[in-house]
């Protein structure tokens, strides 16, 4: 709680004007009215992000701040690793294969697959979607081995940081599966297959094709 309110306080001080000042300050009117004129603003209750008013002063705002810049001036320095393009598309390549892995894992879970789990082989196809520029998704073809045989499923994620995922879907692919998806088709691919029924996979059943896009790791970063 302290962390969050510590984390407001920096946007406060970065953020405000005093015009923000003053206007959240005389939102209140058992508080005395303070204008830009006023030389002193005197040290009055503060508000939070909800216009709530709360037991912090204006000095306590400013220790919390110089508190918070004595913290990170006293962090050591930690020159960040520069990664080459060959080792940034490992990166990305691990991060998608450990998406991968987490919804087979979700697949065995949910089908009761103990004795006889499914177990990843390797990567078919990736598409990163973006639909009506505000959902993101990830759709995947790989193959994971049962006993001696080998099956192609289909997985639909939400990244998020790090190495976890939201798994919306994970499906073997029997060989009549062919689910449409604007998704995959306006970014290109026609050979993405998917699962062939109504809501087996929640995105890109509205053709909304993203205005623009890149694929920054392709980008040249020196």
């Amino acid at each position: 709680m302290i962390y969050q309110y510590l984390s407001y306080c920096r946007w406060m001080i970065h953020i405000l004007t005093p015009n923000h000042l003053t206007g959240m300050l005389n939102a209140h009117p058992g508080l005395p009215q303070y204008s830009l004129d006023d030389e002193d603003i005197g040290n009055p209750f503060l508000t939070d992000r909800f216009g709530n008013l709360t037991n912090w002063r204006l000095n306590d705002l400013e220790a919390a701040y110089e508190n918070h810049l004595e913290d990170e001036a006293s962090k050591p320095s930690i020159e960040k690793k520069k990664y080459s393009k060959e080792e940034k598309i490992k990166l990305d390549n691990d991060c998608k294969e450990q998406y991968m892995k987490s919804a087979l894992q979700k697949y065995n879970s949910e089908e009761n697959l103990d004795g006889e789990c499914f177990v990843f082989d390797e990567i078919k196809e990736v598409v990163f979607i973006v639909e009506g520029g505000l959902d993101f998704y990830e759709h995947y073809n790989f193959t994971a081995k049962q006993g001696g045989s080998t099956i192609l499923f289909f997985a639909e994620v939400i990244p998020d940081d790090g190495e976890t995922c939201d798994v919306l879907c994970c499906k073997p692919l029997d060989c009549n599966d062919k689910g449409p998806c604007f998704g995959c088709k306006n970014q290109g691919s026609v050979s993405l297959r998917h699962p062939t029924g109504e809501g087996l996979y929640v995105g890109c059943h509205v053709d909304c094709e993203f205005p623009f896009m890149w694929d920054s790791i392709s980008e040249d970063s020196d």
